[in-house]
């Protein structure tokens, strides 16, 4: 058959800065065949509502709005 490429992506939450609103920027991290980069999203959640091993957003409460937006942008 053809090539077989590596292929591997996840949502990061910069926290080492966070804004006055309390949010910090979100990116996309893709590797392929060991070439990494990282793509801002232009989004912002805040570091705490964020779980960084499994590179997805948390709500910040039962019915967050924006998480189910932001998720719905994230992930299509």
């Amino acid at each position: 058959m053809g090539n077989v490429q590596d292929f591997f992506k996840k949502v990061i939450i910069k926290d080492d800065y966070v804004k006055t609103d309390g949010t910090s920027a979100l990116y996309i991290y893709v590797a392929i065949n060991g070439s990494k980069v990282r793509i801002p999203l232009k989004l912002a959640w805040p570091p705490n509502y964020f779980d960084k091993a499994a590179g997805k957003l948390l709500p910040r409460s039962k019915d967050d709005k924006d998480y189910a937006d932001l998720n719905m942008m994230i992930e299509t």
